[in-house]
């Protein structure tokens, strides 16, 4: 034992309070894991408000989303109109013809070298088919 009083005495002065200082203050501790706790605490919580307002955002937009027709369904509706004749302004004897109908009927004119916008069509659809009454768009 004496030989390890002795070493105490061959240390510096300052050495030797570096050595008795090594050890962290307990209040100093405790409050760096008091913060860490309110830290962790804050962020959950502020990760949880995030989360709710995303999630209640994106079920408003998925609601939003449903209430519209898809790309697919405006199409086929826009198909399904031009495929028959039908009834465009009924008082001014405006009909609508089917695509290939309407070709058949312009190309001849066109083919003569009128110009587009200049053509009269028939004020009425063919015999074999009759403009539906009251049904379609009005």
């Amino acid at each position: 034992m004496a030989h390890g009083h002795a070493q105490h005495e061959e240390l510096d002065p300052a050495e030797l309070e570096r050595e008795q200082h090594d050890d962290p203050k307990p209040s100093a501790t405790a409050f760096a894991l008091a913060v860490g706790i309110i830290v962790v605490i804050v962020s959950v919580i502020g990760l949880q408000a995030l989360y709710f307002a995303v999630e209640s955002d994106h079920a408003g937009s998925a609601a939003v989303q449903a209430s519209f027709p898809t790309r697919t369904q405006l199409k086929n509706e826009q198909l399904a109109g031009t495929g028959g004749y039908r009834w465009v302004d009924k008082q001014a004897g405006i009909v609508a013809v089917p695509v290939d109908r309407a070709m058949e009927l312009v190309l001849p004119d066109l083919k003569a070298g009128k110009n587009p916008n200049t053509i009269a069509l028939p004020a009425a659809p063919p015999a074999t088919a009759t403009a539906p009454s009251g049904s379609g768009r009005n």
